[in-house]
């Protein structure tokens, strides 16, 4: 097995020799280093393992399939839906991914199920932008704490809520305002 490291940046690779070679190449990246991500983030803060390694497997027709299998480990920084305040989300991904030889190839072959994904192979394939695309779909739609508190202290779940901890009745506040409305106009 050949293995690429990865200090910075995510190496550029003829992608089908890195998967009959049964290469591994292993990296570790800020959130800031993919574009799209930090964009997704709070403040560009986070930072993302990955290890991406080729394989191939023997078919029961006696062919072969090109495999690729993509390892994700790290955090994003996120703000809470909830306080709007920065979170730390975990990224824990595993993905394993069959090589086609173009795009349509890839369209025609991948199946519906989300066991294996198809992707187009190429003779420069950036795999940064691999992880960074695996990354944005590993992230959580909408991420929040398990517990969110605001700035006075009280949970999240209270906002808008009065110092007994109760919400006002909405209606209240409306029939409250009708009437001032109506003894304005009475005069």
């Amino acid at each position: 097995m050949t293995e690429i490291s990865s200090a910075t940046a995510a190496p550029v690779v003829d992608l089908f020799e890195f998967v009959r070679r049964g290469a591994e190449s292993v990296g570790r990246e800020p959130v800031s280093s993919f574009p799209r991500v930090a964009s997704l983030s709070a403040d560009g803060h986070g930072e993302v393992a990955w290890r991406l390694r080729g394989h191939h497997i023997r078919r029961a027709d006696g062919g072969e399939e090109l495999r690729l299998e993509l390892t994700l480990d790290g955090t994003v920084r996120m703000q809470c839906v909830r306080c709007l305040q920065p979170v730390d989300v975990p990224i824990a991904a595993t993905r394993a991914l069959r090589l086609a030889g173009s795009e349509a190839e890839a369209e025609r072959e991948d199946p519906d199920d989300d066991e294996v994904d198809v992707i187009a192979g190429s003779r420069r394939f950036a795999i940064g932008e691999l992880v960074e695309d695996e990354t944005i779909l590993a992230l959580p739609f909408a991420a929040r704490h398990d517990d969110c508190r605001l700035p006075d202290g009280r949970p999240a779940s209270q906002a808008g809520a009065g110092e007994d901890g109760k919400r006002p009745n909405p209606f209240a506040a409306l029939a409250a305002l009708k009437g001032r409305t109506d003894e304005g106009s009475s005069g």
